[in-house]
């Protein structure tokens, strides 16, 4: 009879540490809901997009990015190499004389005129996704300017 009294015991206290694990696990998960609640409320997240956001977390990548390139000292020349020796494969040559931009001109006379101001990351994607443009569209780029806020592309006459 003790046996019995000892296995009723047993498992008496194996159930009530269960209910005590389902009861923590339960208080933490409304505590998350709670504190996260209380964030996006603090924080207003209905006026923030998505979108903003990635951009926000891109500029700060890029950021990060260009300090690392500044620690090395890597020159401009080899900065936009580095940039646009995927997008440009046959560059011949890059002026970087002037202050607020540099020239790229390619083995096809393309010129491309890059902004010193904004982001060679930037530009290098958009100078991709025109010239990927131009091509299916069977037309030449003879000149790509980011100097300006609008951009300005120029094709060659066939």
């Amino acid at each position: 009879m003790n046996f019995d009294a000892f296995s009723q015991k047993n498992l008496t206290s194996r159930t009530f540490s269960k209910k005590k694990r389902f009861m923590f696990a339960l208080e933490v998960i409304l505590i998350l809901i709670v504190v996260v609640g209380s964030v996006v409320s603090l924080l207003n997240l209905k006026n923030i997009s998505f979108s903003e956001v990635a951009i926000k977390v891109k500029g700060i990548i890029s950021i990060q990015k260009q300090d690392q390139d500044e620690k090395k000292d890597i020159s401009l020349e080899e900065k936009i190499d580095r940039n646009f020796a995927d997008v440009i494969p046959d560059i011949v040559s890059i002026d970087t004389a002037k202050k607020d931009f540099s020239t790229i001109k390619t083995h096809d006379k393309t010129t491309v005129i890059i902004s010193n101001l904004y982001s060679l990351e930037e530009q290098a994607e958009t100078l991709q996704n025109i010239l990927s443009k131009a091509k299916i569209e069977e037309r030449s780029v003879y000149l790509v300017d980011f100097r300006f806020d609008k951009l300005v592309v120029r094709y060659k006459n066939k």
